[in-house]
């Protein structure tokens, strides 16, 4: 014993006791040297050195012995096991004292500083200096604010995923942001791809596939594919105006196709040219070349319900209204060649300051005038008219004569009859002819229509 305290040896029933009194702590080696328990330290080793022969495992589940503890630090029910492997791994349990299928957490710096790894000089809360295994499905959880993150290899897939808000510690909700196949490597974006105004995605290989029935590329502005874009198969849809500023081009076929909308039409905005860069403004086509209209019938319309070109059978029809085709045709161009104007439409007021050619003939309808009376004949109803069976005396003028035209009456008689002429001719010879008095004969008179007088020629007696 002492005054400053006493040190007390004993023993119980289980164990060799080592006890300082009057409240005193107590120290070994304070002095130096090593404390050795269970074995002779070995030098620099640790003030400390604690040994005990095990044949090891891993930390046991349940009771309160285990034979693979090598040291433990208690507090309380709590203590810190410290054991080994039969491998030589080393393991660290926090456990009930008592009951050791009871575990508890374990803190390491809980007031702060570093934990290094295979690291002497750790610079971050956990710094590891290697890989890190997750043997668990859902693996390095992410929490901050109201949500966590986490990624999850189900041995399928791996995911990246997000819990449900204020669900930090939670599973993961029904997105799918993103996942990898395990087997082929190809990621899948299930929640759309956002990618920043400064930033590209640049694909090195491969293609783009969509799997849903109508995907859509959005974009600001427009979508640029500076070298060129190439679909292939189905069908390719523009709801919008579409710009094609360096044309459009079939490189597989002799022609290009255009099929037009839903009615079968094709509607053109502007003016279209046809081998012509430069169409002429304010014809809606123009052509540099040869047009071709294949139909069996095909129509041309000069306007909404007014004149036409039509086509027939080696026949061509020329109208002014009404319906295309032969019945409604003033001007016919037949399989003969010849130019047959019908309809008595093809009068002065049809002609225009050209110049007609035609290689072949022009062929006007005759037309049939009164027989007795006062008659006019009207040039504009064609340039060869008839009088037949006439009975009477007759006074006859003309209207509507073009100079330069050729025209020829042709006066038949049924009884009879005088004939007095009501323009200034001016006949062959200076005489008026005298017509034939018999009946069932025909007189033909030709006349020459120029510089406003009729220069006139009988043929009698036919």
């Amino acid at each position: 014993g002492g005054a400053n305290g006493d040190l007390a040896f004993g023993s119980n029933s289980s164990a060799a006791l080592i006890q300082s009194w009057n409240s005193k702590p107590l120290v070994l080696n304070s002095q130096g040297n090593d404390v050795g328990i269970g074995f002779t330290p070995n030098a620099n080793q640790g003030s400390l050195q604690v040994y005990r022969n095990v044949s090891g495992g891993a930390p046991v589940t349940s009771g309160s012995v285990d034979s693979n503890q090598v040291a433990m630090l208690a507090g309380g029910s709590v203590q810190l096991s410290y054991g080994v492997l039969a491998s030589g791994t080393g393991w660290l349990q926090q456990r009930n004292t008592a009951n050791f299928a009871t575990n508890y957490d374990l803190a390491l710096n809980p007031n702060g500083g570093s934990v290094g790894i295979g690291d002497a000089t750790p610079s971050t809360k956990l710094d590891v200096n290697g890989e890190i295994t997750s043997q668990s499905a859902n693996a390095f959880r992410m929490v901050q604010g109201s949500y966590g993150s986490f990624w999850r290899n189900d041995g399928s897939n791996t995911y990246f995923l997000l819990t449900a808000a204020a669900d930090q510690y939670g599973s993961y909700n029904s997105l799918r942001p993103m996942h990898i196949s395990n087997t082929t490597g190809g990621v899948t974006m299930e929640n759309g791809l956002n990618i920043a105004a400064s930033s590209n995605l640049t694909l090195t290989g491969g293609s783009i596939s969509f799997t849903a029935a109508n995907p859509t590329l959005t974009a600001s502005s427009y979508i640029g594919f500076p070298g060129g874009i190439y679909a292939s198969g189905g069908t390719s849809y523009f709801q919008t105006q579409t710009q094609f500023r360096n044309g459009i081009h079939n490189d597989t076929a002799a022609y290009l196709t255009i099929a037009g909308g839903t009615s079968g039409d094709t509607y053109f905005a502007g003016d279209v040219g046809i081998l012509n860069a430069s169409p002429t403004a304010g014809y809606e086509l123009d052509v540099t070349g040869d047009i071709i209209l294949s139909a069996a019938s095909p129509e041309v319309r000069l306007n909404s319900g007014g004149s036409w070109l039509a086509g027939g059978s080696n026949t061509m029809y020329i109208g002014s209204s009404g319906t295309a085709g032969s019945a409604g045709a003033v001007l016919t161009v037949n399989n003969s060649g010849a130019l047959v104007c019908s309809g008595g439409a093809c009068g002065s007021s049809q002609n225009g300051a050209g110049t007609l050619t035609v290689e072949r003939a022009i062929v006007a309808e005759e037309s049939t005038l009164a027989t007795t009376g006062s008659i006019t004949v009207n040039w504009d109803d064609g340039n060869q008219q008839r009088i037949s069976g006439s009975t009477g005396n007759m006074t006859i003028g003309f209207s509507n004569a073009t100079g330069g035209q050729t025209l020829r009456l042709v006066i038949c008689y049924g009884g009879t009859h005088t004939v007095t002429w009501s323009p200034t001719i001016r006949w062959a010879g200076g005489t008026a002819p005298t017509p034939t008095s018999t009946n069932a004969k025909c007189d033909v008179f030709s006349f020459l229509y120029t510089n406003g007088e009729y220069f006139g020629q009988p043929s009698l007696n036919f």
